[in-house]
């Protein structure tokens, strides 16, 4: 009987090893995945900095953009202004 009481703990034992083994391959599995989440998770922290500085590049071209044509607006519409208020006599013959 005793012989038998001791197979029985010697089969719960290695029962229990085989299930700590199983568990400690699996929390190694899983953190595992987790390192490579956490590295994608770095990649697109890293892609949405380096995407927020190409809008504020763009948006800054776009200002200057506008200033520039704003300039040239108001350059064309004075001049358009001198053209009506001195009106050259092209092609009158001179006295």
């Amino acid at each position: 009987m005793e012989q038998n009481q001791t197979s029985q703990t010697q089969a719960v034992q290695v029962n229990s090893d085989l299930i700590i083994q199983q568990y400690q391959e699996e929390q190694f599995r899983l953190n595992t995945e987790l390192m490579k989440y956490k590295a994608y998770s770095r990649q697109l922290e890293e892609t949405v900095i380096q995407l927020d500085q190409e809008v504020k590049a763009a948006e800054e071209r776009h200002q200057n953009q506008v200033k520039e044509t704003n300039k040239f607006k108001n350059q064309f519409k004075k001049q358009q202004t001198n053209n009506r208020n001195n009106p050259k006599q092209h092609g009158q013959p001179k006295r």
